[in-house]
């Protein structure tokens, strides 16, 4: 008798053992799985937020202040060019006639013509009773892409393009912008991960439309934010 009661503990023990074995390797999955969630939730919050501040925000004076300092630069530069043409007759053969070294704003170059923002001499070419004006722009090379297009007067009609992503994330200001996006990911990450566990299909639900509402709520406060991280150009 006291055989088989051994061997019955023996049994209940090796049973109790293999079931707490399981529910911790559940628990661990879980935790693995909710771990990944979260992070995946959180990444793709800080994805989101700062797309939206690149499409709202990549045309403010702020962060692309050398770009319509140039532009107003070449306004003042046409208008001067224009002045020429009606007091001489003719327009000037090099900027150095219309602008003297003194006025230049950025400096001129030894032949005295004007710089731009960026330290360049503006373009300009007379054909006959017409002319080309602009900057090389940020690059200083022609044509160039996003940022680094060449800059016309506010005549030639020819808008800012938008920057690329890799420039708006790596070439502007946007130190501020990137954290603040950063912070609602790690916000939404969190809501995520300490988010009640139920099993009831109406809980289950009930806790992603809570994770989905922090999630937008974060982008939302995350984009907003961001515009006070624009320098002002100054």
């Amino acid at each position: 008798m006291g055989s088989a009661f051994k061997k019955s503990r023996d049994i209940d023990f090796e049973f109790l053992s293999s079931r707490r074995t399981a529910f911790m390797g559940g628990r661990l999955r879980g935790l693995a799985v909710r771990s990944i969630a979260s992070a995946v939730v959180g990444a793709a919050v800080a994805v989101v937020a700062f797309l939206g501040a690149y499409r709202n925000l990549q045309g403010w004076l702020g962060l692309r202040y050398d770009e319509y300092e140039a532009r107003w630069r070449l306004d003042d530069l046409e208008r001067k060019i224009e002045e020429h043409r009606k007091s001489d007759g003719r327009l000037p053969t090099s900027l150095a006639e219309v602008v003297r070294v003194e006025e230049a704003r950025f400096g001129a170059d030894v032949e005295g013509r004007p710089l731009d923002p960026w330290g360049r001499p503006f373009q300009y070419r007379a054909m006959g009773d017409r002319f080309d004006l602009h900057s090389f722009g940020r690059d200083g090379r022609p044509g160039g892409e996003g940022s680094d297009a060449d800059v016309y007067p506010r005549s030639a009609n020819r808008p800012f393009p938008p920057p690329t992503i890799r420039q708006f994330y790596f070439d502007f200001p946007t130190e501020g912008i990137r954290r603040t996006c950063q912070v609602a990911g790690v916000i939404a990450a969190l809501a995520c991960f300490t988010a009640p566990r139920r099993h009831a299909p109406e809980a289950g639900r009930g806790m992603v439309a809570g994770v989905v509402a922090t999630s937008i709520g974060a982008i939302l406060v995350a984009i907003f934010l961001s515009a006070l991280h624009v320098p002002n150009g100054h």
